[in-house]
This record gives structure tokens, C-alpha cells and sequence, in this order.
């Protein structure tokens, strides 16, 4: 059954319709964008982490200093320690959110002529961002 043109109001209806906005595609952009920024910046999180260290703050007269130290003592695995969890989080968070964001757009613009308005984009990055943290 439909209550307005275009829009299914029953159970099954309405997952159809939420579904067929779904495109995988989004889920790997965001996925690939989260885990290539993640190995790109990885390098200064180590750092900022060093600083807020207790006791070794001293020990580093800056950020290039802390991160040539780091290259010459520990080699590229020293500046890329603990990026694991981090590319798992950051991947999955992005992958969620333009999976999300680009189903919810979909699904406000379905069966509409015009373009959303940017009231209507900022909206579905906001309930994007609730189900990727949330995961509701």
C-alpha cells in the first residue's frame, strides 16, 4: 500500500524502497578513503600520541624531530606501530557513513524532480553520522 505517490508504507514495501538506493560502490569509496587516509596520516597520530605521553616530551624538540627520531631508531614499522585498529575503525566508519549518506539522499529524493536542498543534504549527513556511530 502507498500513502503518497512513489512512497511504499508497508513493512516489506519500505525495505524495497530503502534497498534499492543501496550501492555497494559507496560502501568500498568510503571504505578505501578511510584506510588510505588512515596509512597516509598515520605517521603524525604516532607523534601527537608521543607528546601526550608522560616523560617523553622532553625527550622531543618537535614534531620533525620526534618523527626523524622515531625513522632512525625504530624504521618505518616504528612510525606505523599500532596502525592496525586504527585502519579497522577509520575504514569501517567511513565505509558506514557514505553507505549510509548516499542511501539516505536516495531514499529523500525518490520520486522528486528537483535536486535536495541543503537543508535536506545536511539532515542525511547528520542521520549518517548517528548510524555509523551508533550503528542504528
Amino acid at each position: 500500500t502507498t500513502g503518497q505517490p512513489g512512497r511504499a508504507t508497508s513493512v516489506t514495501g519500505h525495505l524495497r524502497l530503502v534497498f534499492t538506493h543501496v550501492k555497494i560502490e559507496n560502501l568500498v569509496a568510503g571504505l578505501s578513503g578511510g584506510v588510505v587516509s588512515t596509512l597516509v596520516l598515520h605517521p603524525l597520530d604516532l607523534v601527537k600520541i608521543r607528546f601526550r605521553w608522560p616523560g617523553l616530551r622532553p625527550k622531543y624538540s618537535g614534531m620533525l624531530h620526534c618523527m626523524k627520531s622515531v625513522w632512525q631508531q625504530e624504521g618505518l614499522k616504528g612510525l606505523y606501530q599500532g596502525v592496525t585498529p586504527n585502519v579497522w575503525g577509520a575504514g569501517a566508519s567511513w565505509g558506514l557513513y557514505f553507505f549510509f549518506y548516499n542511501a539516505i539522499k536516495g531514499y529523500t529524493k525518490e520520486g522528486r524532480l528537483t535536486e535536495l536542498s541543503a537543508t535536506e543534504h545536511l539532515v542525511s549527513a547528520a542521520e549518517a553520522g548517528c548510524r555509523t556511530i551508533f550503528r542504528c
